[in-house]
């Protein structure tokens, strides 16, 4: 599983067997170990839930979960739906906006726009 986070955006791609572990396990999550200590970790959980009609967002220092309706994720995995986005009001006139895909295998160089404010790579103009 890929995270994206730029700004108030959060963008998540999952593989295959993720989609499919989500349809079936109801969850997929991954961490990242951030220090030598066990609580030095970041957690970011995707999980099927009756909680929210279609995307949901739950914050805790370490953690984010992303909650998608039962309905969306549990057929996603055999359908040609590509993913799902939404915003979610966190307060304060604040919102985060969400997407989570299918990760697909580059195929040609991506839009300009796609990697606006990064470096240039070092391999420019060789195709994926």
């Amino acid at each position: 599983m890929k995270l994206r986070i730029r700004s108030n955006t959060l963008r998540f791609r999952l593989g295959q067997v993720e989609v499919s572990s989500l349809a079936k396990e109801g969850f997929v999550e991954e961490q990242t170990q951030l220090g030598p200590n066990a609580e030095d970790v970041f957690i970011y959980r995707i999980e099927s839930s009756s909680d929210v009609e279609r995307l949901g967002l739950r914050y805790q220092p370490g953690r984010i979960r992303i909650l998608i309706a039962k309905s969306l994720a549990g057929g996603w995995s055999d359908s040609d739906e590509v993913g799902f986005e939404g915003n979610v009001e966190v307060g304060g006139g604040e919102c985060v906006s969400l997407l989570v895909e299918k990760d697909f295998a580059c195929l040609k160089p991506r839009d300009l726009k796609e990697d606006e404010g990064a470096f240039p790579h070092p391999e420019a103009g060789i195709q994926c």
